[in-house]
């Protein structure tokens, strides 16, 4: 969904749109919903569980919960308290999810890349890219580790820039 565009010399802020994300996240809730019924009812249709529905049933919570764990926390740590994920004001850009602040005279270019396979309605979707003047001194500047660093360069080698952290956004989820 796109929101109303800024006027000129208005900040603009990105944030994720709740309403979509919450019916996303629904769904993936819903699993282990299903999973307790299916559990709860052959329980109580026998003499117990076989161990090898009980290791079906483990195999499966863990799948649930790699799924629900990552959607809990893209909703308590910024879809429910509104916390923009990009903001442009008249000092640059700020991304708070990587604690990136970069003036306006430290980018190069801002490129829309189109997604493969990603579409919005009719339309393909695209990615707005912020390529820095100097993206390795961006990168080796930015207060991250881990897998998110692997994550950030890999970023640098498909799009020339590290500014492209795709981490908190869930399969299809729009910002606004």
């Amino acid at each position: 969904m796109v929101g109303r565009a800024p006027a000129a010399g208005q900040d603009m802020s990105v944030r994720y749109d709740r309403r979509r994300v919450l019916r996303l996240c629904a769904w993936a809730f819903l699993f282990p919903c299903f999973l307790l019924v299916i559990v709860i009812g052959q329980w109580l249709s026998g003499p117990g569980i076989t161990p090898l529905f009980a290791a079906l049933c483990g195999f499966l919570a863990v799948l649930g919960l790699r799924i629900v764990v990552p959607c809990v926390w893209l909703l308590v740590r910024w879809v429910l308290p509104g916390r923009p994920v990009l903001e442009l004001d008249t000092v640059g850009l700020h991304l708070p999810s990587i604690e990136c602040d970069l003036p306006w005279t430290s980018l190069a270019e801002i490129r829309l890349v189109p997604l493969r396979y990603a579409r919005h309605g009719k339309q393909g979707a695209v990615m707005v890219v912020f390529i820095p003047q100097a993206p390795s001194a961006v990168l080796a500047a930015l207060p991250v580790a881990g897998r998110r660093r692997k994550r950030l360069e890999r970023s640098l080698r498909v799009y020339d820039t590290p500014l492209t952290d795709r981490e908190n956004q869930p399969p299809n989820a729009d910002m606004v």
